[in-house]
């Protein structure tokens, strides 16, 4: 799917609106600075919910309450490392 990035806009409430990450938009685009206003980005929504990591979350401990692959959830996401309020893929 193609987004118009509108005024407004930031990359987490693409993400949100579409069921993605923002570093996935990043990735899928190969963005090397932030979108501005009439940039075409791919979106790939993705099956699973959003999860924004909270204080003490590690990779280890969010696939572990999830029930997820460490390396899947890594590759999934394009992450090696979480940071608070970072939102990231989980599914079952």
């Amino acid at each position: 799917m193609i987004y118009l990035f509108e005024s407004g806009d930031t990359l987490e409430s693409v993400a949100i609106k579409f069921n993605t990450t923002p570093r996935n938009i990043v990735v899928k685009n190969n963005l090397s600075s932030y979108p501005e206003k009439g940039d075409l980005l791919s979106i790939c929504r993705e099956n699973g919910k959003l999860y924004k990591v909270k204080i003490n979350d590690t990779i280890q401990s969010i696939c572990k309450k999830e029930n997820i692959s460490i390396n899947d959830f890594m590759q999934k996401n394009n992450i090696n490392y979480v940071y608070i309020n970072q939102l990231v893929i989980v599914w079952r």
